[in-house]
């Protein structure tokens, strides 16, 4: 009740007519109904004041609030069915989305996966070079020219694995 701004008379009631309009300027402040007549033979006026407890339902209808206007249960039902359905759209387009990233990332995952199998496939290849290499080492005398070729080729494969193994890491 402290919600309602304006209220239309629909009985008749002492002093009151059917249709006059009671407002109030606050939710704490009584109605009120002022009504000025002015002919050429005379002019009256008519105030009436009445406090909310005085208003009930049979005799006054509520045409306006300070805030809007009270929802009826169906509206309120109405309203909450908008809000579930907005509420369901939202969760598709968010299930939709994490498919979305969740595709995306097995793809990653692949290519990842891949990118391992061709690190590791290197890391051991450049292996084998440098077995290969030791071991020519090893196994023969090389001339002078030869053994700093071995020794350049051993420091660049021993680099690769270190930044291979960095990479993993």
């Amino acid at each position: 009740m402290n919600n309602i701004k304006t209220v239309k008379v629909i009985s008749q009631l002492t002093g009151l007519e059917v249709g006059d309009i009671l407002t109030r300027k606050d939710n704490q402040s009584p109605f009120e109904l002022l009504v000025e007549t002015c002919t050429e033979t005379y002019s009256a006026k008519r105030y009436i004041v009445l406090s909310e407890e005085l208003l009930n339902h049979d005799e006054f209808k509520a045409i306006e609030w300070f805030v809007e206007k009270p929802l009826t249960n169906r509206q309120r039902i109405e309203k909450l069915e908008g809000q579930l359905k907005d509420a369901e759209e939202k969760m598709e387009q968010g299930q939709k989305n994490y498919t979305a990233v969740l595709n995306e990332n097995e793809k990653l995952l692949a290519l990842l996966t891949k990118i391992d199998k061709r690190i590791q496939y290197k890391r051991d290849e450049f292996s084998k070079k440098v077995q290969e290499l030791d071991k020519e080492l090893a196994d023969k005398i090389l001339c002078g020219e030869r053994i700093e070729w071995a020794d350049e080729a051993l420091t660049v494969y021993v680099n690769m694995l270190e930044l291979l193994d960095k990479i993993v890491e």
